[in-house]
């Protein structure tokens, strides 16, 4: 069954969604609705306060928003594994909501994330952000899961913590607005990466990210270690070369207002092997 207009509101207690493909989809009322198999929302999916949208272990597509909490609860909870879920629209999670994918299930967005409550997102497994320019807002730790942009702009508005793995063939952009921890040991290969805003890294991971394409107008903290390809220090930015594990292939001091800061010891295995 396949409905196109209006909506379903699951408003009882502890319940079962039934399967069918949705266009908007409620869940209000109080405790845990289940999905009883793979659901298809062709509008908006609402998670009403005091109440537990649970996924399990099936699939799950959302071509509107997604809207965790009406501002004092409400949770969106991924407790089994399916490699087919995909948010298309913004999900935003309300001051109180929680979204939790602590079973650590691959989830691609293609709307972006607005989150004022708490965002839980596993370790291991991916967050794929591809087909639209995406923004992402508020407080986001994914540090233990791998991070793929493909062929868009993902931009920071908020707080970003990654971790394991960043990369893919599109960029990632902190805003001026945005701060950007990078920590953990994972691999930084992302196409582009662009720093307008607080980047800090304390990662032992490498980055493979060009220094044509690692661009930085806002200031960056190196305080981590491993090996980064390059840097292009552009225009009123600023680096802070701290911790002497650090070594750069290429920095591109590129304008009379690029400031390096060195205050790591520059020895064989801390150095910056061409600056420009």
């Amino acid at each position: 069954v396949a409905l196109t207009r209006g909506t379903v509101n699951y408003n009882g207690s502890t319940q079962t969604v039934g399967n069918y493909n949705y266009y908007h989809l409620t869940v209000s009322g109080s405790n845990t609705k289940t999905l009883q198999n793979g659901v298809s929302i062709g509008g908006n999916l609402n998670i009403g306060d005091e109440t537990t949208l649970d996924i399990g272990s099936n699939s799950l597509t959302v071509t509107g928003t997604t809207t965790i909490g009406g501002g004092s609860s409400g949770n969106l909870l991924i407790s089994g594994y399916n490699t087919s879920r995909i948010f298309t629209g913004l999900v935003t999670i309300n001051a109180g909501g929680t979204w939790n994918n602590s079973v650590s299930s691959p989830v691609t967005f293609r709307g972006g994330i607005t989150n004022n409550g708490t965002f839980t997102a596993g370790n291991t497994y991916t967050y794929t952000f591809d087909t639209n320019a995406q923004s992402l807002n508020g407080n986001l730790n994914m540090s233990g899961s791998t991070v793929v942009v493909t062929g868009i702009n993902l931009t920071n508005y908020g707080t970003l913590t990654l971790g394991s793995a960043l990369n893919g063939s599109g960029a990632l952009i902190n805003s001026s607005s945005g701060t950007l921890n990078i920590e953990g040991s994972g691999y930084i290969n992302i196409a582009t990466l662009t720093n307008q805003g607080a980047f800090t890294v304390t990662s032992s991971g490498g980055f493979g990210t060009s220094a044509a394409n690692f661009t930085n107008t806002g200031v960056i903290h190196l305080n981590g270690s491993g090996y980064l390809t390059g840097l292009t220090n552009n225009a009123n930015g600023t680096v802070n070369f701290i911790n002497a594990g650090h070594t750069i292939g290429t920095f591109n001091n590129a304008t009379s207002t690029s400031v390096l800061n060195i205050s790591a010891l520059i020895t064989s295995a801390s150095a910056i092997n061409t600056l420009t």
